[in-house]
């Protein structure tokens, strides 16, 4: 696969993601463990026109985003990231079966505030008719898994 890289700045993130909560201890060990161990996952986009919106890892990205600040660096597949830059896989790059796994991981295994249901219909690549997914690939409930 490819290595790609977007500046931070031009990184959409939607306003109605399921993760509404982020923990500043969680945020600053992910960071840790990112500088020191590197990015394992780089976060999944998808373009729109001009637009790369985020699909999943907003937390590495507010990480990542943190260690800049802090005028730190990372590595990324053993090489250095140049600052301000993050690294991104692009959803098209993606199997059915891979797409359909980070969408499960963002939206149906975070956890979610008191009273959000795990996954609402309206969010779900496959109820939205927006999934990559084959019509004859299996199509799981998010409780069913």
């Amino acid at each position: 696969m490819t290595k790609r890289f977007i500046a931070a700045s031009r990184l959409v993130i939607p306003e109605n993601r399921q993760r509404r909560e982020f923990k500043l201890g969680e945020l600053n060990e992910l960071a840790a463990s990112i500088q020191t161990n590197g990015l394992i996952h780089a976060p999944t986009v998808r373009i729109e026109g001009e637009d790369y919106i985020l699909v999943s890892g907003e937390r590495r990205v507010r990480a990542i985003k943190d260690i800049y600040e802090l005028g730190g660096t990372f590595s990324y597949d053993n090489e250095e990231v140049i600052s301000g830059l993050i690294p991104y896989t692009f959803l098209g790059d993606l199997s059915p079966i891979e797409a359909m796994e980070v969408e499960l991981e963002e939206n149906v295994l975070v956890p979610t505030s008191p009273g959000q249901s795990a996954l609402p219909p309206q969010r779900s690549l496959w109820n939205s008719g927006k999934s990559r997914l084959s019509p004859q690939a299996p199509r799981f409930h998010p409780r069913q898994i």
